[in-house]
């Protein structure tokens, strides 16, 4: 069976995905990660398929709208907009 994880964000955001996919496929699942090209390496090396997902999560927080997603404060409301109107695009 072939499992496809997606997840996208900072290097902390991607590696509980790698551990979960290295376990499914300790257990005899086909696990394919998709995330963003800069982890690549990361991901195959833990013998886990890549497939990239579009945009730099570094360069989209360089942006003022990635700017605006930092200074949401405690907001959780807040947050979720800013990232909706962040990743639309994507």
């Amino acid at each position: 069976m072939r499992i496809t994880l997606i997840t996208i964000g900072s290097r902390g955001d991607v590696e509980p995905f790698l551990a979960l996919g290295k376990g499914l496929s300790e257990a005899g699942f086909r696990v394919c990660l998709a995330t963003h090209e800069r982890f690549r390496s990361f991901v195959t090396a833990y013998g886990l398929e890549f497939r990239p997902v579009a945009g730099d999560p570094r360069e989209v927080l360089q942006k003022a709208e990635g700017q605006t997603l930092l200074a949401g404060g405690r907001s959780f409301l807040r947050f979720l907009w800013n990232l909706r109107q962040i990743a639309r695009p994507y």
